[in-house]
């Protein structure tokens, strides 16, 4: 059985605060015991407790649980580039943010299907937001499409995007790219360039019979301060992917990002979009 390592991204949540983390401590004990490591990433200005990190390090006896926190919301690309250099050049890396609400069969979905497929080196849950399909979803360089519907089974991986949470990526994969995580691109868009990346190499990912609910956060901002903010990281990682791969591309996204702007200025009735 391949090793499989969870990395948790926390933001501005406590352990007992995250879904993610909820989700995993429900799971039966036979569930939880194949997990082999759990990385806790705190990105938070806050640090943890130190009863928290126990009772969670208690609640999964049979799994080594590391936390890393220093209080800098370090970007997610470089987060990730460093727990790769962290970990083994075998098993699987399965990256989670700290909202996604993930069923029990997660595990053993993902453990029949890496077993049953070991040319494969990604793996894709059916990810929910609002009963909309957000992952896999449909990305021809910079303009997406989210699909109605997706089979289980071997899926194409030529103009196929997906989210960052729930990805099981192979650790050899990984390893023989290292840093593959572009750290221009510092948080939105580094699950793109991932998978732009991914089909270069890999004419299939494979999608798991298991859904899960997830949050997007750039449709949960209560001001317009976080709606711009978010925007501009969007906006500036689809660029910074769009220049890595040819200048004609770049030039078109451009253009599109114009056009998108100004329909976000006309929604939000603000030219706060354009300044950022």
């Amino acid at each position: 059985m391949s090793e499989i390592n969870f990395l948790i991204v926390l933001y501005k949540k406590t352990l007992a605060e995250s879904e993610t983390v909820a989700s995993i401590v429900a799971w039966p004990d036979a569930v939880k015991k194949r997990i082999t490591r759990v990385i806790v990433w705190n990105n938070s200005p806050t640090l943890l407790s130190d009863e928290e990190k126990s009772e969670f390090k208690e609640s999964l006896k049979n799994t080594e649980v590391v936390y890393s926190e220093d209080g800098i919301n370090h970007p997610l690309s470089q987060v990730y580039n460093s727990v790769v250099g962290m970990l083994p050049d075998h098993g699987l890396l399965v990256l989670w943010d700290h909202d996604s609400r993930i069923p029990e069969t997660f595990l053993p979905a993902l453990i029949q299907a890496e077993t049953a497929h070991p040319d494969v080196a990604l793996f894709l849950p059916k990810i929910f937001y609002n009963e909309q399909l957000v992952s896999p979803a449909k990305q021809y360089y910079f303009y997406g499409k989210y699909l109605k519907s997706v089979a289980s089974g071997l899926f194409k991986s030529r103009f196929t995007t997906a989210i960052n949470s729930g990805m099981a990526i192979r650790c050899s994969y990984l390893a023989a790219r290292h840093p593959i995580y572009n750290e221009e691109i510092k948080f939105y868009g580094t699950d793109n360039d991932f998978m732009y990346k991914y089909s270069r190499d890999n004419e299939y990912f494979f999608v798991l019979d298991t859904e899960i609910k997830h949050t997007l956060n750039f449709y949960e901002q209560d001001d317009l301060e976080s709606t711009v903010r978010r925007y501009r990281d969007i906006k500036n990682g689809m660029l910074k992917q769009m220049a890595s791969i040819n200048p004609a591309v770049y030039l078109l996204a451009v253009l599109y990002m114009i056009l998108y702007t100004l329909k976000l200025c006309f929604r939000f009735k603000t030219t706060r979009f354009f300044r950022s």
